[in-house]
């Protein structure tokens, strides 16, 4: 499947509304919903990335990463989050997000991207593992 021709971009703030509309499709655990897009301000308070993926200058899709510094003598990086508008789901803008993403990542030195997804989401897991990304470590938590 070929991806659409897109432009990513830099979040900025009149993307903010695209992409709370995004989330707020997903479902009731979208943090970024959930926070009415607080979490989303504080994450580029510290530094983190926001870009979103445009198709005729709108909002398609968006993806949210950092990098986490330097372990063991690799810079890592962090995959928080990427989401598709619920109507331009499986047409590739999710795969063009990620793979966009790793190349910034390259481009500043990072060799390794990690994901955290919860144990349950198996599309999100059949996703990244499309992209070549594999299980590492598990967490396990339990509430007090």
């Amino acid at each position: 499947m070929d991806s659409p021709a897109l432009v990513f971009a830099d979040a900025a703030p009149h993307h903010l509304d695209a992409i709370l509309c995004i989330e707020r499709d997903v479902g009731p655990n979208s943090v970024i919903a959930l926070t009415a897009g607080r979490a989303l301000e504080e994450a580029l308070a510290r530094g983190h990335y926001v870009i979103v993926a445009l198709d005729s200058g709108d909002v398609a899709g968006w993806a949210w990463f950092s990098v986490d510094g330097s372990r063991g003598g690799e810079d890592v990086a962090q995959l928080y989050r990427v989401a598709v508008a619920q109507s331009r789901r499986r047409t590739g803008i999710g795969r063009a997000l990620v793979e966009h993403a790793q190349t910034l990542l390259a481009e500043r030195n990072c060799t390794r991207v990690r994901a955290a997804i919860a144990a349950d989401d198996d599309a999100t897991r059949a996703f990244l593992g499309a992209l070549g990304y594999a299980v590492d470590v598990v967490t396990m938590e339990r509430p007090l």
